[in-house]
């Protein structure tokens, strides 16, 4: 070097393949992005517990705004019994523990809606740090259908159940209606035989009275089974529930409030107008004995048109034009377990000696002798409400008379 003289040393290196590179994986992210951005199913990544990622179908799905859901804990937007679970699940999954690749859950949306999630995870670096990468599939749909077809299922065992039992009771009604019949006979024939002050007669009066009382029980057992005799006529349901107006309101006493809501128009049923007054003081009596302390109970009638949606969750039923009777209490209720099995002859929740458990089932059996349905809703703590549909008949059956036999075992 030639001392006073300055030099420069430059250094060049080729970084082409680099920018290449560089550029290869801009277009990779950008091309994932978009995959990612518009591919059918939601994608959320989760991480610390918070949403850091979430695609247009996890938006859709949701109907949450970009800047509502990302940012935010994902526990956020899950249905709370499922939470904890769900916390679980993700922490585990963290820890790379080993985990079912799927799992199903309870999301709800922006509109509260609760929508099934299936879901498969997979632990993911995002900006350096471990995350949880979602993709989910909105399985709702798929849900319902399993619980409607659950609930079809449970509805035809239901009948099914009811059906074997109205046989059995009805076959026993039937042979212990005779031996009553023998009994009745023999205690009147020996009353004819007796002095008026002889001291046997109160004996045999007993047994006579007794007899009644079974008599009563098995008629309400062939109601349950469909065997007893109805005297089938033409009649405005609506005129019949207001002629029964005050003596309900003296059935049900003074701490009840009784509302009836009954349209002007004339709905006629063909129906046994004696068996359909016994079905509301059925179940009249019924709610009063659920309202201890008071209450309301409604009676409403309206006309209603069964489509083949209807049909379709309840298969024992025929589309067409019916009366729908309401009978609604604000009484204490019923379990579940309990609702299942109200229609059941002898099955009663009352003290020893305050009711035979015959009143709910000759309810149903003399709807299901009328050609209707009876539907049942119930919540412990908030009352029970019945539903009746009863096919409704034209005017031409207007005075119309028929009689006819239930059918006989």
């Amino acid at each position: 070097m030639i001392p006073g003289t300055k030099r420069s040393v430059i250094s060049m290196q080729d970084i082409t393949e680099l920018k290449k590179t560089q550029k290869a994986l801009l277009e990779a992210e950008e091309r994932y992005r978009t995959i990612v951005e518009n591919a059918i199913a939601p994608i959320l990544v989760a991480q610390d517990g918070i949403i850091s990622f979430a695609n247009r179908a996890a938006l859709l799905a949701s109907g949450y705004e970009g800047e509502e859901l990302v940012g935010r804990p994902f526990l956020d937007f899950i249905h709370p019994d499922e939470k904890e679970e769900v916390a679980e699940l993700h922490r585990r999954r963290l820890k790379g523990e080993d985990l079912p690749d799927s799992h199903s859950l309870r999301f709800i949306d922006k509109a509260g809606n609760i929508r099934w999630l299936e879901g498969r995870a997979v632990v993911i670096e995002w900006d350096g740090r471990p995350a949880v990468l979602n993709f989910l599939k909105d399985i709702t749909e798929l849900k319902r259908a399993e619980e409607e077809k659950k609930a079809l299922e449970a509805r035809l065992l239901q009948a099914q159940k009811m059906e074997a039992i109205g046989r059995l009771a009805g076959g026993i009604a039937h042979d212990f209606n005779n031996i009553l019949t023998v009994i009745k006979g023999h205690c009147q024939i020996l009353s004819l035989d007796l002095r008026k002050d002889d001291p046997i007669r109160p004996k045999i009066e007993e047994i006579e009275a007794a007899s009644d009382r079974a008599a009563s029980l098995t008629r309400q057992l062939l109601a349950f089974s469909r065997r007893q005799i109805m005297q089938f006529t033409v009649f405005d349901l609506g005129e019949t529930i207001r002629n029964m107006e005050s003596m309900l309101r003296r059935l049900i006493g003074e701490d009840i409030e009784l509302i009836t809501l009954i349209p002007d128009k004339k709905l006629w049923i063909r129906a046994d107008e004696g068996q359909l007054q016994q079905v509301i003081i059925n179940l009249a009596v019924n709610a009063r004995d659920a309202m201890p302390e008071g209450g309301r109970l409604l009676i409403a009638l309206s006309e209603v048109e069964l489509d083949e949606a209807f049909t379709r969750i309840y298969p024992f039923a025929r589309p067409g034009p019916y009366v729908l009777l309401i009978v609604r209490d604000t009484g204490i209720g019923m379990a579940p377990e309990v609702r299942e099995r109200i229609f059941e002859p002898f099955f009663t929740t009352k003290e020893v000696g305050k009711g035979t458990g015959l009143g709910l089932s000759t309810v149903y059996g003399i709807v299901k002798q009328s050609g209707g349905h009876i539907l049942v809703e119930s919540e412990e703590g908030k009352g029970t409400q019945f539903a009746i549909y009863l096919p409704r008949a034209g005017e031409h059956w207007e005075n119309k008379e028929i009689e006819e036999r239930g059918t006989q075992g």
